[in-house]
């Protein structure tokens, strides 16, 4: 999804939201999810933890928001990317964001593994409180 399809969605949810205007107010909001996935991913692996091991592999959900003519996420998401591919095993995450081909080939394994998620009801019982 762009940010311009984000926008329209969110829109449509609510017909009183006023126009967008520059779409990277998005980035913020985004960024948020990314930390609260950190911080998820970090407590499955505390094992004093009540959150569930499994979590600890959960992928970055908001690498689904990408810029319109490329196609692949905005540059403030890279660390988000490079933490999670780290994770896989990736030994030189890094060198992945510098290129775009091995970038794009990257966002599409994320966006795989984001379609693959079994269980994203620990984003959704927080987003409800």
């Amino acid at each position: 999804m762009s940010y311009g399809d984000l926008d329209a969605e969110l829109r449509r949810r609510d017909p009183s939201r006023g126009d967008a205007g520059l779409l990277q107010k998005y980035g913020q909001p985004l960024g948020i999810i990314g930390t609260v996935i950190e911080e998820i991913r970090a407590e499955a692996l505390d094992e004093t933890s009540p959150v569930p091991r499994v979590n600890a592999m959960m992928p970055p959900l908001e690498a689904l928001v990408v810029r319109g003519r490329e196609r692949l996420p905005g540059k403030g998401i890279n660390d988000f990317l490079i933490s999670y591919l780290r994770l896989l095993g990736e030994k030189t995450p890094e060198d992945l964001m510098l290129r775009e081909k091995d970038r794009r080939a990257a966002v599409e394994r994320i966006h795989a593994d984001i379609k693959d998620w079994q269980d994203w009801s620990i984003l959704e019982k927080l987003a409800r409180e």
